[in-house]
């Protein structure tokens, strides 16, 4: 299955229907829950680094929507008695305005720019990202792995899917119940055909990443700052 690089999900179309695109948002935490291994990734990659109860982590989330991945993190790390601050950027002017309906608390910020736009000081204990590698050409991926690079303390996580025909059908199959009152089945579809295999991303990542597969169909590009 080759990559369709040239495909755009709908709810990127800035006339796409509002309704429907409020109800994709409102439905990620359940998706991402199902399917994005987050609480894997958690206890094998960011839970070892959590050493001390009074030190205030950060954590910063590129992409982020809504944070549902990051405020799912953040609530594994209070249960396990750890402090995370979390950060989310997202450039897109619908999660700015539907971010403001969240009551944020102190550990939790919310910024309407892309990564770059922050101060190029500023770095992070951990950087994550859910699907945001396969909107991105391969030079751009060089691009942005070598920001979030240079911002990590610890670690950093870039979740995202890989690219498979079995992967494309059962989601087709599985998610059919939300063909008709949300952009999830139509845009997950084509975000698979856009997705990037795990080999392919590896190769374009730099030999201070590595890869770690996931279930189903999922990988994570990993960077250990040492």
């Amino acid at each position: 299955m080759r990559r369709h690089s040239e495909l755009t999900e709908l709810m990127d179309d800035p006339d796409c229907d509002v309704n429907l695109l409020k109800r994709t948002y409102h439905l990620f935490p359940y998706v991402n829950r199902l399917f994005s291994q987050w609480s894997t990734i958690y206890r094998l990659e960011i839970k070892p680094h959590l050493q001390d109860r009074n030190h205030l982590y950060t954590l910063l989330d590129v992409g982020s929507g809504l944070m549902d991945n990051s405020f799912f993190v953040q609530k594994l790390a209070t249960n396990d008695g750890f402090k995370l601050k979390i950060t989310g950027i997202d450039p897109n002017p619908m999660v700015s305005r539907l971010i403001e309906e969240k009551s944020l608390s102190s550990l939790a910020e919310f910024k309407s720019c892309y990564l770059h736009d922050l101060d190029e000081a500023k770095k992070f204990d951990f950087i994550i990202s859910n699907h945001l590698l396969h909107h991105l050409q391969p030079s751009e991926v060089k691009s942005i792995l070598a920001e979030i690079q240079s911002r990590t303390k610890i670690k950093a996580i870039m979740n995202d899917i890989h690219r498979s025909r079995i992967a494309w059908c059962a989601f087709g199959v599985i998610m059919s119940p939300f063909r008709f009152g949300s952009f999830i089945q139509r845009d997950g579809l084509t975000s698979i055909k856009k997705s990037y295999t795990s080999d392919e991303m590896l190769a374009l990542a730099t030999e201070d990443w590595r890869i770690r597969k996931l279930f189903p169909y999922r990988y994570s590009l990993i960077y250990d700052n040492h």
